[in-house]
């Protein structure tokens, strides 16, 4: 038995989440300035987690339905687990999305922020789980992903070094290189090569299975 964690916005699924939600409420501009600022990762979190303010979770959750999963997702998802592997979701976006999404694809769990969510509607506050400010980690995000795949690997009793992970971003960097196996898949920055011991340059998620 192994363990292998996800990425989920462009690796999992093919859009990004947050992109999909401020394309269809309008305030798409006003993240992507956030997000090309010069603030740490961690407040980026925080400063868009506001912009969601107001909508309804069944809102939120009806863009999130609509996101086409990445090509192969169901099919490798399926392999893996019939290979007796262990799947998980750690992602630094949000729990509503990656739970849905570990439904729908039989992971076994997900790690991501929390968003506050009172009679139904979201009130724009985040809580992060245990990051960088915690682990002192090098990847300065909201979540740190090398922390919760080291979590994951002693709570199902596997080896972080026969464990592997697969992302596509600056986010990912730390589990990557923690992994045994960091797969970069479709990598969006140069410096995650750096960290990848494997590296696929084509949108389908069946070419990682020639290395499990």
């Amino acid at each position: 038995m192994g363990l292998i964690v996800f990425d989920l916005d462009g690796t999992l699924i093919k859009e990004r989440t947050i992109f999909a939600i401020a394309k269809k409420y309008g305030f798409l501009e006003e993240v992507v300035k956030v997000i090309e600022g010069p603030i740490k990762n961690y407040m980026k979190s925080k400063i868009i987690a506001g912009f969601l303010k107001g909508l309804t979770v069944n809102e939120f959750l009806d863009i999130i339905k609509k996101i086409p999963l990445m090509d192969g997702a169901e099919e490798v998802s399926k392999t893996l687990k019939d290979k007796g592997y262990k799947l998980g979701i750690i992602s630094d976006g949000y729990t509503l999305v990656t739970e849905y999404f570990k439904e729908k694809l039989g992971f076994d769990f997900s790690v991501a922020n929390r968003l506050e969510v009172k009679n139904g509607i979201l009130t724009g506050k985040i809580y992060m789980p245990m990051g960088w400010l915690e682990t002192r980690c090098f990847c300065k995000q909201s979540v740190c992903k090398r922390a919760h795949l080291r979590i994951y690997a002693k709570k199902y009793g596997v080896s972080v070094k026969d464990c592997v992970a697969v992302g596509d971003g600056p986010a990912d960097l730390c589990m990557l290189d923690e992994a045994g196996l960091g797969i970069a898949f479709n990598p969006k920055t140069p410096e995650l090569l750096k960290y990848a011991k494997m590296v696929i340059d084509k949108e389908d998620l069946r070419e990682i299975l020639s290395y499990l």
